[in-house]
């Protein structure tokens, strides 16, 4: 394999680009080329609209400027009508607190586990 060729691989495999557009009908659709881990959290209540995202990428990236080595995102989306967002760290602190809300009232609350 010429010197070329070998240059081209490593670049190739060591990419990481994600892009995001909508399509015609609305839908969110999500274009990875590279290593990208993309991480969905779970969120609360399940039942409202609330998207919770991250996305690491190694390599080179093209979006917002041109990036080498590591880049991370987040993303956390909610309705209108959560005004209350709570963000924790894990699985077990979103327990924790929602059984705590639970006792003082939950309607208006939201909440999403980092996706960092």
């Amino acid at each position: 394999m010429t010197k070329h060729w070998q240059i081209i691989f490593l670049v190739f495999y060591l990419a990481g680009c994600s892009t995001t557009s909508l399509d015609e009908q609305g839908r969110v659709v999500i274009h990875n080329f590279g290593y990208v881990k993309i991480i969905k959290p779970p969120t609360y209540p399940s039942e409202k609209q609330i998207t919770s995202t991250g996305v690491r990428l190694f390599g080179f990236s093209l979006g917002d400027g041109f990036t080498l080595g590591y880049k991370e995102n987040e993303f956390i989306q909610v309705p209108t009508d959560c005004r209350v967002l709570v963000v924790v760290k894990d699985k077990k602190q979103l327990d924790h607190m929602l059984k705590e809300m639970h006792l003082i009232g939950e309607h208006e609350l939201c909440a999403t586990i980092s996706p960092k």
